[in-house]
């Protein structure tokens, strides 16, 4: 590794995580601060149902919406730039929130909360992938990311219930205003910028795509959880699907994709989202059915139930922290198998619990939450982790993504399944009104609501209906979280601990792996000798490509096709054009280089030796050495590319202090050798290693 990839953050680094935790808390203080206020905006505003509906759901919508839009436009202009230009607008759309005068302009802010919300989330993880190089500082740093998230949906409820007793449910909103400030006077000093040299503008047809597949999909999920599967939903699923293909298929075709779809390919990035997006099902269904119970159930305020959700809050920080910890010794996916091994553990007592058992029941799901620390800090690491730094916001942003998704299914599977089983369990008293049955048939809190109007014991029955179901959702969630642990254990096995080299293997007191080889090494080692297959594959196109049409004519696109290979797969080797450029200059200068070390260390006549190699264009080949003298060229107008195109003057400069003192005579010999090049290479000039002796010994004096 490089010093930079290597180097340990310190003082201003961690100082930057702490104010990145700032918008990172606010955006979970958004999704349920609603939670407490919603009555009293309620009463203000008048909204209808569906009114209400969408003022709870348009925020969360939005954000899943836009995230990898986001993500990689953070890329683009810079993720530290994309950040103070989120946390402006979330500010600004808070104040519009807080007074908004009506329910259908209140819907509009939410919708623009997520939008600016989206901007936040990939930028403030990428971030925190290029503050730490250091991978076992990196993961405390996600873990610390993830934990805030976290705390601020725990939070949401409390603050909101605080806010609106002290002034009015708009005051809710405000909190981003002071978070704002903050950040835009603190990031310029300790937040870095970095933004993805020489990347094209977005593709808007891959940002229509991408919304046509994650908003269809959300709406449906959500529809379906609320009034159950129909036509409709039925119809945006496929209309989601269909969307996604082709969004996937423009991904391959494209130069600069919204999203490199080769980042699948890495084995360690797609299991680390599977796993995510399972675990994120489990936790979303089931913290929405905990907060049920503990409200319809064991009947608590929303401000006495946010409070008993502390506890499992404080198992995740421990997990999330201690779990980066803990894989500087222990392979990272075993880990995340045994923490959640422990969240399986949680899902049985919940699936044990009785009505009357909140105690039992919030320690549950500490320990399902204590699990989703873990994943939340290694797997989120993998996934970030595993992408280029160019790509790193773009993959933040998928992380986000399938974990909205997981959520979002999680609260539609897992509530759908107990609403069904509560439909299909409950009873209902003889001589009962109509209204009054299908209010107790409906739903738990529809029982509540028409309480007055029934026997004690069927609301008492009615509530252990839905216990009932609450047990059976934790069974199916818990079965799914054993698959995710088997998961970690056979496909991340081959992820070392944070930190740890490549022989670490070697190192453990059951394994022998003589020179550091193990069967997975093996494997790790042929998928790098592919790979550098590959790049070489990819230089020698390019190379052609300049020989043919120039420098000015190369485009990952151009090279691709001249490899015959997709594009996307070009720009994952090199992410850009500059990278392409001198790894392609970087070949022929190295040929040239060994060449001419050759005629220094050599004992024959160090000038013809020279002679020989402008002369005779099969030292690096006559089109590559065309290709480089267009390269040298260009590099001059791009500087990336100069200290490459400095080599040949300066191997010459060295072997001309081998035959002479004079600085002067040396620098005629390098100015010499340079222009003969040029004549033979360019203006075809006669090759004949006589007759560029005589210029080089001219020229030597």
């Amino acid at each position: 590794m490089t010093e930079v990839a290597t180097r340990r953050a310190g003082l201003r680094e961690w100082a930057g995580v702490a104010l990145l935790a700032l918008p990172t808390v606010l955006l979970g203080l958004d999704v349920t601060v609603l939670y407490l206020v919603l009555p009293s905006m309620a009463a203000a505003l008048d909204p209808s149902a569906t009114q209400t509906l969408w003022i709870m759901d348009a925020y969360g919508f939005f954000i899943a919406g836009f995230l990898i839009t986001m993500g990689t436009l953070g890329d683009r202009i810079g993720r530290r730039r994309l950040l103070m230009i989120g946390v402006t607008a979330f500010a600004a759309v808070s104040v519009f929130a807080a007074f908004a005068p009506s329910a259908g302009l209140l819907i509009l802010a939410r919708a623009l909360l997520g939008i600016a919300g989206a901007t936040l989330m990939p930028s403030t993880l990428s971030l925190i992938s290029n503050m730490f190089g250091d991978a076992r500082q990196r993961a405390v740093a996600i873990g610390i990311w993830a934990t805030m998230f976290a705390l601020g949906m725990a939070a949401g409820p409390i603050v909101g219930g605080a806010l609106v007793d002290a002034f009015w449910w708009g005051a809710a909103f405000l909190l981003a205003v002071p978070i704002a400030v903050v950040v835009l006077v603190a990031a310029p000093a300790l937040l870095p910028e970095y933004a993805e040299p020489g990347a094209g503008a977005l593709d808007p047809a891959s940002v229509a795509l991408s919304l046509a597949t994650i908003l269809p999909l959300i709406y449906a999920i959500k529809h379906t959880a609320a009034d159950g599967l129909g036509f409709g939903t039925v119809a945006l699923a496929v209309l989601a699907v269909i969307a996604g293909i082709a969004f996937v298929r423009r991904q391959r075709r494209l130069a600069s994709p919204l999203l490199d779809v080769t980042l699948f390919g890495n084995r360690a990035f797609s299991a680390a989202l599977a796993v995510l997006l399972i675990v994120l099902v489990g936790v979303g269904g089931t913290m929405y059915l905990v907060t049920l119970y503990l409200q319809l159930v064991e009947n608590r305020t929303p401000l006495v139930a946010g409070l008993w959700m502390g506890p499992p809050a404080v198992a995740m920080f421990a997990a999330a922290i201690g779990a980066p910890l803990i894989a500087r010794r222990i392979p990272p996916g075993t880990v995340m198998a045994v923490t959640l091994g422990i969240s399986v553990l949680g899902y049985a007592l919940l699936a044990l619990a009785d009505a009357g058992d909140p105690v039992q029941v919030v320690t549950g799901f500490a320990f399902v939450y204590l699990g989703l620390g873990a994943v939340a800090a290694l797997g989120t690491d993998m996934v970030v982790g595993a992408a280029p730094p160019t790509k790193s916001g773009s993959a933040a942003a998928l992380s986000e993504t399938v974990q909205e998704l997981g959520i979002a299914v999680g609260v539609a599977v897992l509530g759908s399944l107990t609403t069904a089983l509560y439909r299909a369990g409950v009873s209902t008293p003889a001589n009962v009104e109509p209204a009054v049955e299908a209010q107790l048939t409906e739903s738990l809190g529809g029982a509540l609501s028409v309480a007055d109007r029934v026997p004690a014991e069927v609301v008492r029955a009615a509530q252990d209906t839905f216990v009932t179901g609450v047990n059976i959702a934790a069974v199916i969630a818990g079965v799914a979280i054993v698959v995710a642990a088997v998961l970690c254990l056979t496909t991340l096995r081959h992820v070392r601990p944070l930190g740890a080299d490549e022989c670490w293997a070697a190192r453990l007191p059951s394994t022998h792996t003589g020179g550091c080889m193990n069967d997975e090494d093996r494997s790790i080692d042929g998928r790098k000798a592919r790979g550098n297959k590959r790049r070489a594959e990819i230089i020698e196109a390019t190379l052609a490509v300049v020989t043919r049409d120039g420098a000015a004519g190369v485009t990952h696109r151009t090279v691709a096709t001249q490899a015959g290979i997709t594009t996307s797969l070009t720009t994952y080797y090199f992410a850009t054009l500059d990278d392409l450029l001198i790894a392609a200059l970087s070949s022929v200068a190295d040929v040239y280089t060994a060449r001419i070390r050759g005629i220094i260390d050599g004992s024959g006549d160090k000038l013809r030796g020279l002679a020989e190699l402008i002369a005779d264009s099969a030292g690096v080949g006559r089109e590559r050495a065309l290709a480089e003298r267009e390269l040298s060229t260009l590099a001059a107008r791009r500087p990336a590319l100069a200290p490459v195109a400095r080599r040949w003057r300066e191997h010459v400069a060295d072997l001309a202090a081998t035959l002479t003192d004079d600085p002067d005579a040396g620098a005629a010999l390098v100015a010499a050798s340079d222009g003969l090049c040029t004549a033979i290479l360019v203006d075809n000039a006669p090759a004949d290693t006589d007759y560029v002796h005589r210029i080089l010994a001219r020229a030597l004096g």
